[in-house]
């Protein structure tokens, strides 16, 4: 171990909303925070960080013990990585990471990305779109936990509601401005607290990389860029190649290209192990067939 950084913060949040019409809307909100950063050295002198946090609206709730043990480790299974060969894999996605691949999805569902035509989801408003296994909801009234809201930034009053029901796309993201230039009914703005919903496996990334038995872990996203017109992108990614569902070593150098229509189309599970602290709710994920290139 050659180093470990720890940032605490908290805060304290108060808004009120008033227009001319009658509207008062108000929500008052806490929240605490801790992260830490391990570096550890390899045997061939490489230099590896493992980062952990948590958040909570109450701070009991912050686990400090294991937040640095949890940066540890994660430093200390990324040693001796392995490159891959080139191909198709299965994939499992970790819960800390996946809203890279849900976000696009969501920016895609905005009026203003349909109206500039940058949404790979133009007219596809209550048609089937993705496989009948995705189901994402927006749930914003989740007591205790930091990111619900009682209203969005204009006031409209949050509610829980589909967003993609059976993969079928139930709502756009519609404010007035947009409504009004558009000629169609106002929504929300965005959506507070994107829920994704258990699928086939009852239970977090262990029982799923059982169920999946080969492929790649993919833990974090190096970069990338995606084509919100096309859906098309390519992400440098970080992880473990596992068998039998079991981790063998982890993975270097290596890509995840595709389309994000194609992707979620090939959905295969989608766990019960959301954090909480994280603003979008979004489980262990895997897919059939992506494209691995290293």
């Amino acid at each position: 171990l050659i180093s470990e950084e720890g940032e605490y913060s908290d805060s304290v949040s108060d808004r009120l909303v008033l227009d001319t019409q009658g509207l008062r809307a108000r929500q008052s909100e806490t929240s605490f925070s801790y992260g830490c950063e391990s570096t550890i050295k390899d045997a061939a002198g490489g230099k590896i960080s493992g980062y952990w946090w948590d958040r909570a609206s109450r701070l009991n709730d912050l686990d400090f013990k294991n937040i640095s043990n949890k940066a540890y480790s994660l430093a200390m299974a990324q040693a001796g990585p392995k490159s891959v060969k080139s191909g198709k894999y299965d994939i499992v996605v970790d819960p800390n990471c996946a809203s890279t691949l849900l976000n696009p999805l969501l920016s895609a569902l905005n009026a203003y990305s349909i109206n500039q035509k940058r949404s790979f989801l133009i007219d596809s408003l209550n048609k089937r779109v993705f496989c009948e296994s995705l189901c994402v909801i927006d749930d914003p009234r989740r007591k205790g936990e930091n990111g619900s809201r009682l209203f969005d930034a204009e006031g409209v009053s949050a509610v829980k509601a589909p967003i993609i029901e059976n993969g079928i796309i139930k709502e756009y993201f519609v404010s007035t401005y947009m409504a009004n230039k558009m000629g169609i009914a106002p929504t929300i703005s965005t959506p507070s607290r994107p829920l994704l919903l258990p699928y086939k496996v009852n239970g977090g990334r262990d029982a799923i990389l059982e169920y999946i038995g080969e492929g790649i872990l993919i833990t974090g996203f190096n970069g990338g860029n995606s084509n919100p017109s096309t859906g098309a992108f390519s992400f440098g990614i970080e992880g473990f190649l596992f068998r039998n569902g079991k981790i063998v070593h982890p993975v270097r150098e290596a890509l995840l290209t595709g389309n994000f229509l194609d992707l979620w189309n090939s959905l295969e599970a989608a766990g019960n192990d959301s954090r909480q602290c994280m603003s979008k709710i979004i489980t262990t994920l895997a897919f059939s067939n992506a494209d691995i290139s290293a």
